[in-house]
């Protein structure tokens, strides 16, 4: 009788600690006040061009706004084996704007 409540009661405690998850552990949890992705820095060469604040002025800036191509696959063994090549033929390829 001692064996089957002590058991019982482990397993009660196993079951409520399972459910009563961490929020931390929630997978659901991730992006809680998370801040979407951004960069709000910009390099300049030198203290005179940062007081100017004009990012296109910068060489060492690089906007990647614009149209970029995109290609969605089922199973990563479906991927373009070359897509880093110049030749990569990407013409049936999806376009989005970036931003």
């Amino acid at each position: 009788m001692k064996k089957t409540f002590l058991s019982l009661l482990g397993l009660l405690l196993f079951t409520v600690g399972y459910t009563q998850q961490n929020e931390w552990e929630d997978p659901t949890k991730v992006d809680r006040h998370k801040l979407d992705g951004r960069s709000d820095f910009v390099l300049y060469t030198s203290a005179k061009k940062a007081l100017q604040n004009d990012p296109q002025s910068s060489a060492l800036y690089q906007s990647l706004n614009g149209t970029w191509k995109f290609n969605v696959v089922q199973h990563p063994g479906e991927r373009p084996k070359a897509f880093y090549a110049p030749s990569l033929n990407d013409s049936d390829w999806e376009n989005i704007k970036v931003p």
